[in-house]
């Protein structure tokens, strides 16, 4: 079945968030790309590619820090609000009552995406967070974007 270029980078988008949703840190890049690269999702080009890719990530400060082994790591976690309604943030790193919310982001930035990490921050404040740091990763720029 040949995909159209737009389905082609939304699948790469779904694996990339995937394969970051299950590294607690930077131990577990290789470990977690063999699991998909052996279930048969890629080949061994696109293995390296994104074991590339995801370590040239981790070589940003901040995104280091994000994969760092002094946080809970809470990813793609559901929390159901009072209306119903489900929200999966990428990452949340816990931290006493501090906590970071980071979204991952594999296409161009978007004002959207700004409103969307609010979001999570506001709802994270409610659950008694106090000290709370939003992030946007924009994985395929390699750009790290603190949300105000």
């Amino acid at each position: 079945m040949i995909q159209s270029p737009g389905t082609e980078k939304i699948n790469y988008g779904i694996l990339v968030h995937k394969i970051l949703s299950e590294i607690n840190s930077k131990e577990d890049i290789e470990k977690t790309i063999s699991k998909y690269y052996f279930g048969g999702l890629f080949s061994e080009e696109e293995k390296t590619n994104l074991e590339n890719k995801i370590q040239e990530l981790l070589l940003i400060p901040e995104v280091s820090n994000f994969f760092s082994k002094e946080w809970t790591v809470k990813s793609e976690r559901d929390i159901i609000l009072p209306t119903g309604e489900i929200i999966r943030p990428d990452r949340v790193l816990i931290k006493g009552n501090k906590a970071i919310v980071i979204d991952f982001k594999t296409g161009r930035e978007l004002p959207s995406h700004d409103k969307q990490v609010i979001q999570y921050a506001d709802i994270l404040s409610t659950m008694n967070y106090i000290d709370i740091e939003k992030y946007l990763v924009y994985v395929n720029e390699k750009k790290v974007r603190r949300v105000e």
